[in-house]
C-alpha cells in the first residue's frame, strides 16, 4: 500500500525457501494471504530460490536472491528452480497466484506490464526484509545504438597504463554484446559522473555505439585512426598545468569558454592531463 505496488504487477518471486518442512509452508501461506488481498489471479507468478542452485550462503542469502533476481530481469528470462522433484506436503499452490518454475523460460509479460519481481530473506540475525525490483524503462522509444548523436566524451582512467588498456578491453566486450536499446549518451554521462577519476586517462569523442567500439579496437591495436582519441598522465602534466589547477577561477573560465564554443576536443585532452 505504501508504495501503490499491485502484486498483480509481480511476475517473480525470489523465496527465502531453506527447503526446511516446517519453515517454507510458513512463508508460502505468508505471500498468498499478501498477494489474495489485492488478486484472484491464479498460478501467473513463478517462486523459487537461488538455495537450490547454490546452497545456503547464510548472511549472504539475501544478496545471492538479490543478484539472482537482476540477472533474471537483465536477460528477460525466468530461472528455474533446480532439484525439484514435488512439491513440500504441506505446501498448496493450487488456486494460488503461485507455480514452482522448473525451466528456462522467456520472461514474457503484458503490453501495459514492466518486469517485476520480489524477494524474501529472513535472517538468523532476526532481519526480515522484502524488496520490490522493477524493470527500468526509459521514456520514449528506446534508442538504437546506430543512431548517431552529437560527439560525446566518453573518459576511462586507470591507476596504470596496463589497467587503462584492461579498462578499453573491458568497455569493448560490453558494448560488444550490449542491445541495440544502449545509447552513447547514457555511457557517456555514467562513465564520466560514476566513475573515480585516476591518474592514467584515456578519452574518445563518439557519436555512435558503432564509432565508439571502432575507436577502441584501434586503440588497442594501436593501429587506425586516432583522432578523437586522447591520452595522457595526470602527475607527468602536472607543472606544466600548475598555473591552472591550482586557481579555481582561472580553471572554471577555460572549461566554461570551451563548452560553450563546442570545444569538446580540447576539453577533453585537457582533462586527460
Amino acid at each position: 500500500d505504501r508504495f501503490q505496488i499491485n502484486p498483480e504487477s509481480i511476475q517473480l518471486i525470489e523465496a527465502h525457501g531453506t527447503g526446511t518442512k516446517l519453515g517454507d509452508p510458513i512463508e508460502v501461506e505468508g505471500l498468498k494471504k499478501s498477494f489474495e488481498k489485492y488478486t484472484t489471479e491464479k498460478n501467473y507468478c513463478a517462486i523459487g530460490s537461488v538455495k537450490s542452485n547454490i546452497g545456503h550462503c547464510l548472511t549472504a542469502a539475501g544478496v545471492a536472491g538479490f543478484i539472482k533476481l537482476l540477472q533474471a530481469i537483465h536477460h528477460k528470462q525466468l530461472p528455474p528452480t533446480i532439484n525439484f522433484e514435488k512439491l513440500n506436503e504441506h505446501i498448496r499452490l493450487d488456486g494460488s497466484p503461485f507455480y514452482v518454475n522448473t525451466q528456462l523460460t522467456d520472461w514474457k509479460i503484458k503490453e501495459t506490464q514492466q518486469r517485476q519481481a520480489a524477494i524474501s530473506s529472513f535472517g538468523f540475525s532476526g532481519t526480515n526484509a522484502h524488496l520490490v525490483l522493477g524493470e527500468y524503462l526509459p521514456a520514449g522509444t528506446p534508442a538504437n545504438n546506430d543512431t548517431q548523436h552529437s560527439p560525446q566524451m566518453i573518459v576511462l582512467s586507470a591507476r596504470s597504463g596496463e589497467q587503462l588498456k584492461q579498462q578499453a578491453a573491458n568497455l569493448l566486450a560490453y558494448l560488444e554484446g550490449a542491445p541495440s536499446s544502449f545509447d552513447i549518451t547514457d555511457i557517456a554521462y555514467t562513465l564520466q559522473t560514476g566513475r573515480e577519476a585516476m591518474e592514467e586517462r584515456l578519452g574518445f569523442m563518439a557519436g555512435s555505439i558503432a564509432e565508439l567500439t571502432g575507436k577502441l579496437q584501434s586503440f588497442l591495436n594501436g593501429t587506425g585512426d586516432t583522432a578523437g582519441i586522447c591520452q595522457g598522465q595526470v602527475k607527468r602534466n602536472k607543472e606544466g598545468l600548475r598555473i591552472i589547477s591550482n586557481d579555481d577561477d582561472i580553471k572554471d573560465a577555460i572549461i566554461d569558454n570551451l563548452v560553450s564554443h563546442g570545444k569538446l576536443l580540447q576539453l577533453l585532452d585537457l582533462w586527460v592531463k
